[in-house]
């Protein structure tokens, strides 16, 4: 009940900020706007550094090389056959996720939506459904909403494909930002189940989150997508970070 409240009160928040302030500023830096499509300005636009198909087809980060998958993930299994994000996480994608995130700002929100549908478009990626990460029980009445359902329910508005509530997080955890590569991966183990089962034979999907860290989260709920057989999993994120210990 504290949860559906929390999230109430923030989605009216939004309502009232953009009935009376539509547009008014940018999400980034707050500078007036004219154009309120977006809201982010030139500038706040520049800074974020888009990923330009160029990446590794495990991680999603930019490579140079002409091979397909970055010196970490060579080393790495993962039970997702691709992840793609949108540009790397640095100082303005870090401040809108938290934002969105942690200040409960929808409206921030329907913008990283945004640039993650455009993305998609551009990169013509094809898919059946989306779903996305859960959170534990404490995490969201905490919280109020999960940043991964709302941004996975923008985009199937945004793109016209189906978002089904697939997953659940059975096990409260620790949260991974505190530890380490190989504590993250025993974190997760048998937290996840799925929710709703669903004929996934076939289809292709694509498994929604804010950030791409090391992987684990979306790698441990794969794993559990996987049981449903679909043809193809694919880890869809706003941003990835750059710093291979994270």
């Amino acid at each position: 009940m504290k949860a559906k409240f929390k999230e109430k009160f923030n989605q009216l928040k939004t309502t009232i900020f953009e009935t009376f302030y539509p547009g008014f500023s940018c999400d980034g830096c707050g500078i007036e706007l004219k154009n309120n499509s977006l809201r982010l300005c030139d500038d706040c636009l520049a800074k974020l550094i888009f990923h330009n198909g160029k990446t590794c087809r495990f991680c999603g980060t930019n490579i140079k090389e002409k091979e397909l998958v970055c010196e970490r993930c060579k080393s790495t299994h993962y039970n997702f056959d691709s992840a793609i994000s949108v540009c790397d996480y640095n100082e303005l994608s870090a401040y809108l996720i938290k934002s969105f995130k942690f200040d409960g700002n929808y409206y921030v929100g329907e913008t990283i939506a945004k640039l993650m549908a455009k993305y998609f478009k551009v990169r013509k990626i094809k898919a059946d459904y989306l779903t996305f990460v859960p959170l534990g029980e404490d995490r969201l009445k905490d919280r109020g909403f999960n940043q991964s359902q709302v941004l996975a329910e923008l985009l199937s508005t945004e793109l016209n494909i189906p978002c089904i509530d697939l997953l659940r997080k059975v096990k409260e955890t620790p949260k991974q930002s505190l530890l380490s590569m190989k504590e993250r991966f025993e974190n997760l183990k048998d937290a996840f189940v799925v929710k709703e089962k669903a004929n996934l034979k076939g289809k292709t999907i694509i498994l929604i989150d804010d950030v791409f860290t090391t992987g684990t989260t979306l790698n441990e709920c794969s794993l559990i997508v996987k049981k449903l057989k679909p043809e193809k999993i694919i880890a869809f994120t706003f941003a990835k970070t750059i710093k291979l210990e994270d």
